[in-house]
C-alpha cells in the first residue's frame, strides 16, 4: 500500500513538472536566460528585447559617408568575458572585427563588401537591423 502511494505521488509530481516545463511562459523565461539577445535598428535604438537588456546598456552606430556602417560600440551593464555576437540583416554584407575598448565596451569595426551582383532596386527595400546575442 505504501509502495502504491509512492508510485502515485511520483506520477503526480512528474505530470506537474511536465505541465510546467511545457508552458509558453516558462519556455520564454528560460530562453531569455539561456540565449539572451536584443534587436536594434541601424541608429542604435532597441526594437526588440529577448533578455539582452539585462546585459546591454546601449549601442552606438557610426555611419560612413554613404550611410554604410563603419563601427558599432556595445556598452554592457556587466563585464562580458566574450564579445557579443553581432548579426547584421540587410542587403549589404559586412565583415567585422571586434575588440574590447574598455571593461564594459566592445567595438566592432566594419568593412563592407557586396555579394549581390543584382541591382538592389530589384529588391523590396529592407530596413537593416542589428541583432546582439550575449554569450554566457
Amino acid at each position: 500500500m505504501v509502495c502504491g502511494f509512492f508510485i502515485a505521488a511520483t506520477d503526480y509530481i512528474n505530470s506537474q513538472i511536465e505541465k510546467k516545463i511545457t508552458e509558453d511562459t516558462y519556455i520564454n523565461k528560460l530562453s531569455k536566460e539561456l540565449r539572451p539577445f536584443s534587436i536594434f535598428d541601424v541608429n542604435g535604438v532597441m526594437q526588440y528585447d529577448h533578455g539582452g537588456e539585462k546585459y546591454i546598456e546601449k549601442m552606438e552606430v557610426v555611419h560612413g559617408s554613404q550611410d554604410d556602417i563603419k563601427s558599432v560600440k556595445i556598452y554592457s551593464k556587466i563585464f562580458l568575458q566574450n564579445a557579443p555576437i553581432l548579426n547584421y540583416t540587410g542587403l549589404d554584407t559586412y565583415a567585422y572585427k571586434s575588440h574590447r575598448v574598455d571593461t564594459h565596451v566592445w567595438e566592432y569595426k566594419f568593412g563592407s563588401y557586396d555579394l549581390l551582383t543584382m541591382n538592389p532596386k530589384d529588391f523590396e527595400k529592407m530596413e537593416p537591423i542589428l541583432m546582439v546575442e550575449i554569450l554566457k
